[in-house]
């Protein structure tokens, strides 16, 4: 494998937990770029958007991620918003090969919706305006070079399709 394997998604798609799972049996690094703005700033992500602003988030998202890509070839997960930036939908498809984990907005929902450090969960609650959220970035992540309908399928299946579409 030359070239990165990004995972995108909404929250709760799975892409972290598939990241690691495709990680492990690859033997490839894994890095998950909430975690790794975490580590960084040593503040979770809602702290970040309570004391800054979802705009800086983003900005710090983007150097992350450009630092990421820089390096050799890993698993990367990105944030749920990730690939609404230009610059990071652009890097991500020179750089990698760049999958969506899609499923409904119940299904995301329902996995994510008791969450505490999840920002945006908290600022859309309800259903439906999860869904308008959900509805708004899907043209962004249909720009990936595949799409997997993850909705049900277990992570093991997700990364086993993935490892599929990986090998010639």
């Amino acid at each position: 494998m030359q070239r990165h394997i990004i995972l995108s998604g909404f929250m709760g798609s799975g892409k972290s937990t598939v990241g690691r799972i495709l990680s492990r049996r690859l033997s490839l690094p894994f890095h998950d770029v909430d975690d790794v703005i975490e580590k960084q700033t040593g503040m979770k992500i809602m702290d970040i958007f309570s004391q800054h602003s979802e705009a800086y988030f983003r900005e710090l998202e983007t150097r992350v991620l450009r630092d990421i890509l820089a390096t050799p070839p890993s698993v990367i997960a990105t944030g749920g918003g990730t690939l609404m930036e230009p610059e990071n939908l652009t890097l991500s498809k020179q750089q990698g090969v760049l999958f969506y984990l899609s499923a409904s907005a119940k299904t995301l929902h329902e996995r994510v919706r008791h969450s505490q450090h999840r920002p945006l969960v908290k600022k859309h609650s309800s259903l439906e305006a999860f869904a308008r959220l959900l509805e708004a970035r899907i043209p962004f992540y249909k720009k990936c070079d595949y799409i997997i309908d993850a909705d049900n399928m277990s992570p093991d299946e997700v990364a086993t399709y993935i490892q599929e579409i990986l090998t010639p």
